[in-house]
C-alpha cells in the first residue's frame, strides 16, 4: 500500500509540475510578444537554434531536479 501512495504521489506532482511550466512558458510568451516586436530577430534566434538550446537546457535542468526529488522520496 505504501508503494501505491508513492506512485500515485508522484503521478499527481508530476502532472501539477506539467501544467505550472505550461502556465509559466505561456505567461512569459505572452509578456515578451517576440512577433510584433521584431521579426527579423525571432527568425535569427530560430535559425541559429537558441530557441532548441534553451528548451533543451532547461527540460533536462527540470528533468534532473525531478528525478533527484522522485528517487529521495521513493528511498525514504
Amino acid at each position: 500500500m505504501d508503494t501505491l501512495v508513492k506512485a500515485l504521489t508522484v503521478a499527481i506532482f508530476a502532472a501539477l509540475l506539467y501544467f505550472v511550466i505550461d502556465y509559466i512558458v505561456g505567461k512569459i510568451s505572452n509578456a515578451i510578444d517576440i512577433n510584433s516586436l521584431a521579426p527579423t530577430i525571432k527568425y535569427y534566434m530560430c535559425r541559429l537554434g537558441i530557441f532548441d538550446a534553451v528548451n533543451i537546457f532547461v527540460s533536462l535542468m527540470i528533468a534532473g531536479w525531478f528525478t533527484n526529488k522522485i528517487l529521495n522520496y521513493l528511498s525514504g
